[in-house]
């Protein structure tokens, strides 16, 4: 398998379980979208339609989980309640 295909792989399996975890896996899903982005553009080899869909889909998962995540510990932290 090669590397931008395990990257992209990586990046859509990171993002799908970041709606469960959070940032916990939502940052590396972004990190590994960003490589695999990077490696399809600096190499000449082709990425296919299939690669970059995974890899934007993992991208925008990443994204989002980090946000949420974000923005719910801002809420918490702000709002005065403790358990």
């Amino acid at each position: 398998m090669e590397k931008k295909a395990s990257l992209s792989l990586w990046s859509i399996i990171l993002g799908v379980s970041s709606l469960i975890f959070g940032m916990l896996t939502g940052i590396p899903a972004i990190i590994c979208g960003h490589m695999s982005l990077r490696y399809c553009k600096k190499t000449d080899t082709k990425c296919t339609k299939k690669d970059l869909t995974l890899i934007i889909i993992g991208l925008c998962l990443g994204y989002l989980s980090t946000m949420v995540s974000i923005i719910f510990l801002m809420l918490y932290f702000y709002s005065g309640y403790r358990l």
